[in-house]
């Protein structure tokens, strides 16, 4: 509220309120320069885009000499790393936001709810060390540290404890399971969060390779999935994972309509009768399938999942293109929508029987 009711950034005018403001805060900005310039201007309104942080400024002679700040400065005063950082220009808006942007957090950044919105929320390359609290895990944590200044710049670096809420969390998002720790994993949140498994022993040496690796295209991602069940058909329905999608989604014979589904969602638990009645209902009808995966345990390359339950229609000859399903999610509109859209023979169709309550 103070950076939206006064001003975006604070005159400081002597040493001692430079001083307090430094020591008040995790990180602060300070423009070290005279009023009226383009490169103030910008500053200012870079400010009004951070709500998270305090700005400052100072045109006082003497300030500027104690801080060794000569010409138009900003420096990024932050109570860890190296201390500061130095900022000389170009001072225009996007060099001004990308430079404290750069610089605002530690190297490494301990995972909590903050880091995860800013990886995740800010869409942040980033390789992960998941640890427990032994040994191990303290041996891993001193080797990823070791080359963290090799790495930064090119991925955002990360701890999560597993023992910890988000730590655990964590761990359960990206496939690593507490007999797995310690783990590292590459994790690409612009391209639905593709991973990139460590398989080696845990050193900086090692770490670095695995980095240079990931910058040259030389890794393979890895996706998430459950073993094929045993049982192809849970109530009616085909059970699809991610090692079997592609031998059942994109299967040219047949037209699918899939659920992505979470355990723990409530709409999905919903939708479950509706939609095992429509695949009992089309089990003698060929050329269609009904299937249902669980998108938070099993992954596919391409395929992103923001919302439960998703309804997709891949139809033959568009598997590329599937079609996100928005009718009635009743037994009733998902059959009309199948007999407009599927190539699929509905000549053997039974019809549906009433519940006792539509009697």
């Amino acid at each position: 509220m103070r950076k939206r009711t006064g001003p975006a950034s604070v005159e400081l005018k002597t040493v001692d309120a430079v001083e307090q403001i430094i020591g008040n805060n995790e990180v602060v900005p300070i423009l070290f320069g005279d009023a009226g310039t383009e490169g103030f201007t910008n500053f200012l309104s870079v400010a009004q885009g951070f709500d998270d942080l305090p700005f400052a400024h100072s045109h006082d002679e003497a300030v500027r000499q104690k801080y060794e700040a000569k010409g138009e400065t900003l420096v990024l005063f932050k109570k860890f790393d190296e201390g500061k950082n130095v900022f000389t220009g170009p001072f225009d808006t996007q060099s001004i936001r990308e430079f404290i942007n750069a610089n605002r957090f530690p190297t490494v950044l301990p995972f909590d709810q903050k880091i995860a919105q800013k990886i995740f929320g800010g869409g942040l390359d980033s390789i992960f060390l998941i640890r427990g609290d032994n040994d191990a895990g303290a041996k891993a944590e001193e080797a990823l540290r070791s080359v963290a200044d090799d790495i930064k710049g090119t991925l955002t670096i990360s701890i999560a404890r597993i023992e910890d809420g988000m730590g655990g969390r964590l761990a359960d998002y990206i496939g690593v399971t507490k007999e797995m720790v310690p783990a590292i994993r590459i994790v690409l949140p612009k391209k639905s969060n593709q991973k990139f498994i460590y398989e080696n022993e845990i050193t900086g040496e090692n770490i670095k390779t695995f980095v240079n690796d990931f910058k040259n295209n030389k890794l393979t991602p890895f996706f998430k999935s459950e073993e094929i069940p045993a049982q192809s058909h849970e109530d009616g329905v085909r059970v699809v994972v991610g090692k079997n999608w592609k031998e059942v989604v994109l299967d040219e014979n047949s037209d699918v309509l899939m659920e992505y589904y979470a355990p723990w969602c409530g709409h999905c638990k919903s939708l479950a009768p509706v939609y095992s009645a429509l695949a009992t209902r089309l089990k003698d009808v060929k050329g269609i399938v009904i299937g249902k995966m669980d998108a938070t345990a099993n992954e596919v390359d391409g395929l992103s999942i923001s919302g439960f339950p998703t309804l997709k229609f891949y139809p033959r000859g568009r598997k590329s293109s599937p079609i996100d399903y928005n009718g009635e999610r009743t037994e009733d509109g998902f059959i009309d929508y199948l007999k407009k859209n599927s190539q699929a023979d509905f000549s053997s169709l039974g019809q549906r029987n009433p519940s006792l309550d539509e009697l």
